[in-house]
């Protein structure tokens, strides 16, 4: 690692690096995006970044932690709730809706360049998803059994409402209408309707 230039890092942190590379992956893609473009974005050294970060996977890797880390934080207090099942699995679609689209720069990132980790990585990242999908499933599992969710695989029903939460990124926009706590409602009520066994409740 590069020793420290403090004419060189005075100017930046590793937030900064981290808000500009993940506006150049998003833009570029991972592949297309340089540790140089990074550094000239910043208007600093190369090595003013290898002091923070030792290459480009390492960046790479930093952004797909935050962005999970404010998911799980987000998630586990909705889980915990003691309120309905068909309450808490609308409220964790809606925060799963919210966490895309505050995040569409790096949602989109990782749908395209997840295959740039390596397998060791990766692993640890699928790791990470399989525990907060087993806690969805095990509340669709629950809501099945008393009579609030239909009767089809539990894995399937989660697979199928993650995914349209998370394909958001492909089209959502901030500069758009909606924002963001309107299309987590929006798409929470529609996804209702195709898990639910009871009528949709009045508005919150």
């Amino acid at each position: 690692m590069a020793k420290r230039n403090r004419s060189t890092t005075r100017s930046i942190s590793s937030d900064a690096i981290l808000s500009v590379a993940k506006q150049l992956f998003s833009e570029k893609g991972y592949r297309g995006t340089s540790i140089q473009d990074i550094a000239k974005n910043l208007k600093v050294s190369k090595p003013a970044l290898y002091y923070y970060f030792k290459n480009k996977m390492e960046i790479l890797k930093n952004l797909h932690s935050k962005a999970f880390e404010e998911l799980s934080l987000t998630t586990q207090p909705i889980i915990d709730l003691d309120i309905p099942l068909d309450q808490k699995i609308k409220k964790l679609i809606e925060n799963q809706i919210c966490i895309v689209v505050k995040n569409v720069e790096l949602v989109k990132i990782f749908f395209q360049d997840e295959r740039e980790f390596p397998r060791s990585v990766i692993v640890g990242i699928k790791e990470k998803r399989r525990k907060l999908t087993e806690q969805w499933i095990q509340i669709y599992k629950m809501g099945v059994q008393a009579g609030l969710f239909r009767d089809i695989d539990p894995m399937l029903a989660v697979y199928t409402i993650m995914g349209a939460c998370n394909w958001i990124h492909m089209w959502y926009s901030s500069k758009g209408e909606l924002k963001e706590d309107q299309v987590a409602k929006i798409v929470s009520d529609f996804l209702y309707m195709g898990y639910s066994t009871v009528p949709s409740r009045p508005k919150r």
